[in-house]
């Protein structure tokens, strides 16, 4: 009887612990997400890579490429082949859960992200394809950058199943290069070939600049000039903010939002070459969207504040982490023309603030019922060459970022042009410091019980022992 009385205590303390743990998580920090893993074949038993390999291995295989493919970012695709695209996409569209479609969580191939472990989209790669893309970053963050660049892949046991496994592979390293790389802004279509050596290794080679890119033809020296440029900008940019001596990150978001959409005037002139880069946006103050989102990404790393891009077929916007929360940045649409008629270059008088630091509720302006999460402009797409899911999002928040009294004041203290404009309307009184302390004490007592059961079983369980 004792045995069993000892049994059903500690069943209910099992029970009562995973219970608490699941209302104070879900509550007070983003839980762990378990991803289905996809399970890959084994075409290798101790694969090697090897950077820039000899010439003379290279020069010898260049006559037997076995497999070639190459693919256009989004962003350059016609207008044509993104409708064509989202018909497809919507056939083929599942019915996901309303929650699913508030987050916008994506789909990702790894088995657990850690509560404890910083989002990332570097961190979705495998082992293999962080050695590929570390070089890859490596040759083109050169002040002269590489445009071909080859590997030797060593250790290949099943040639046929590498060759299924590679397509994605590279467009995964792809897409994480551009996403989170918005300065190497002449990488987007990219073309690889495959050249057999050996029974079990190969030499890939990629060209950076194929020729459907929209940069072909541009030389290491013409990028290099122009990075020169646009790290001149930069330079007076961040050396202006730390003039201010902004101390929160609220402040350096607000103010690099305002300074974009003061300083560019949004512009879909196809005789521009750079209306989609940082280049166009920074340098020659006019661009479309993915200008907007990857100068915001751009300069926002400077000051180590994470931000990403978030694309969808039509569209690009940011996500940016504050506090240990994600939220919505469109800086494009705080950017709107005005009855009919845009700013002119150096004017704030169509400066917004519907979507800075928004949630996924967050309601239109001008809609009664529609949210952000219901916009076809703002429907992700999981990779930036495909309708493939090659990389996830972070959960996004579905309230929208509440500023303390500190950061308030802080804006108020900002006098320079490129920040003047019209303030949110209502003012929320409830500050952000405050959720961050009831969610520190939600996760302290959290603690506390599950400390306190553990005690009380190991006392029951001696108990039990001595007498």
């Amino acid at each position: 009887m004792k045995q069993f009385m000892i049994i059903k205590v500690l069943l209910f303390e099992f029970i009562f612990i995973f219970l608490y743990s699941k209302v104070v998580l879900s509550s007070s920090v983003n839980t762990a997400i378990l991803y289905k893993k996809k399970i890959k074949p084994r075409y290798f038993d101790s694969l090697e890579i090897v950077d820039d390999p000899d010439d003379t291995i290279i020069n010898e295989n260049n006559d037997q490429v076995i497999f070639e493919s190459s693919e256009k970012i989004i962003k350059y695709w016609t207008n044509e082949e993104k409708e064509e695209f989202e018909d497809q996409m919507n056939e083929e569209e599942e019915d996901d859960d309303e929650e699913d479609k508030e987050n916008e969580w994506g789909s990702g191939h790894f088995e657990l992200h850690s509560l404890t472990k910083k989002f990332s989209f570097y961190e979705q790669l495998e082992y293999e394809e962080k050695l590929c893309y570390d070089a890859i970053l490596s040759h083109s963050k050169k002040h002269n950058p590489d445009l071909k660049i080859n590997f030797a892949v060593f250790g290949i046991t099943d040639m046929e199943e590498f060759h299924e496994v590679l397509k994605e592979s590279i467009e995964r390293i792809f897409t994480v290069l551009v996403y989170e790389n918005p300065e190497l802004w002449w990488i987007g279509t990219y073309r690889y070939k495959l050249s057999a050596t050996t029974y079990n290794q190969c030499i890939i080679t990629f060209i950076i600049l194929p020729k459907d890119s929209p940069f072909y033809g541009i030389t290491s020296k013409e990028i290099s000039n122009i990075n020169d440029e646009i790290e001149k900008i930069k330079t007076n940019i961040t050396t202006e903010i730390t003039n201010l001596n902004l101390t929160s990150s609220y402040a350096i978001i607000r103010y690099i939002h305002d300074y974009l959409i003061k300083n560019i005037v949004y512009s879909t002139d196809s005789k521009s070459l750079h209306i989609r880069t940082i280049y166009g946006a920074l340098v020659e103050n006019k661009c479309v969207c993915e200008g907007y989102a990857e100068a915001f990404e751009y300069l926002l790393k400077q000051f180590q504040i994470r931000c990403i891009i978030a694309r969808s077929i039509s569209h690009e916007w940011n996500f940016v982490e504050i506090h240990n929360k994600w939220y919505i940045v469109d800086v494009t649409y705080d950017d709107p023309v005005l009855k009919g008629i845009d700013s002119s270059l150096g004017s704030d008088k169509n400066l917004s603030y519907n979507y800075f630091l928004i949630g996924t509720k967050h309601k239109i302006n001008g809609h009664s019922s529609k949210k952000y999460s219901d916009d076809k402009a703002h429907k992700l797409v999981y990779s930036g060459f495909t309708d493939n899911k090659v990389i996830f999002y972070p959960k996004i928040e579905s309230k929208d970022y509440i500023p303390s009294e500190i950061e308030k004041k802080e804006i108020e203290s900002i006098k320079i042009p490129s920040i003047l404009g019209t303030e949110k309307s209502g003012i929320k009184e409830e500050t952000n410091n405050s959720n961050d302390i009831n969610n520190a004490l939600s996760l302290f007592n959290f603690k506390i019980v599950i400390y306190y059961n553990i005690f009380a079983m190991l006392i029951i369980a001696l108990h039990y022992y001595i007498f």
